[in-house]
């Protein structure tokens, strides 16, 4: 799940604290030419050379950490879809999965650190927190892929250990699930200003596999 493909549009006061919040982390020039040719390789019978270039600039020097829920989930599936990508470079695979799961623990603590998930629903987003829910959903999924194929996340990197980390919080889904679940039945304002996407979201997140199983091969 990327974040641009279900992420709605930020109010001014949500933008500037999220751009407050963020630390300033780039993915390095070498990360953002692996991804390009990973990209590659599935470009000679899809097309899809002007979209990679495009997407390439955008990523160059972008930073990959963030506290947004929605944003970490995104990174959460994009992890997930690495991990079932056909591939052959090992050393680059496993550093690049390193980096994603590195970035979403320091933005999972930097948000849990920020208790929003205390604040009343009047002050929060429900469908940017499922999509945190969803992205959690993954994490089995990760630990599971990178047991299964030692060859390119070998047990001699910190992949495992930073997947270990994170896994603990997976839990964390349930609750942001069990939170919003009342408001299908006795929707608020806030609810009702984002009803499609929070009822979507909501869905995926309650029943979660088969939108997390997209990249599979």
């Amino acid at each position: 799940m990327s974040a641009g493909s279900l992420e709605g549009k930020k109010s001014p006061a949500e933008d500037a604290a999220t751009t407050k919040a963020t630390p300033a982390l780039s993915i390095s020039p070498e990360k953002v030419c692996f991804i390009v040719v990973k990209a590659r390789e599935f470009d000679a019978k899809d097309g899809l050379g002007a979209a990679i270039e495009s997407l390439a600039l955008l990523c160059h020097q972008r930073n990959c950490t963030t506290d947004d829920p929605l944003g970490l989930g995104g990174l959460l599936f994009d992890a997930c879809r690495l991990c079932r990508l056909p591939g052959e470079d090992e050393l680059n695979d496993a550093r690049l999965l390193e980096e994603l799961m590195d970035a979403c623990r320091n933005g999972l603590m930097a948000f849990l650190g920020g208790r929003q998930l205390s604040r009343p629903a009047s002050h929060r987003l429900a469908f940017r927190e499922l999509g945190l829910a969803i992205g959690l959903r993954a994490l089995p999924m990760i630990a599971d892929g990178i047991s299964k194929d030692r060859r390119r996340f070998g047990s001699g990197c910190a992949l495992p250990r930073s997947v270990d980390l994170l896994l603990p919080h997976e839990s964390l889904s349930e609750n942001i699930d069990s939170f919003w679940m009342p408001h299908t039945q006795h929707p608020d304002t806030n609810w009702l200003a984002h009803r499609n996407i929070n009822e979507v979201m909501l869905a995926t997140a309650l029943i979660p596999d088969t939108f997390l199983s997209v990249g599979q091969v």
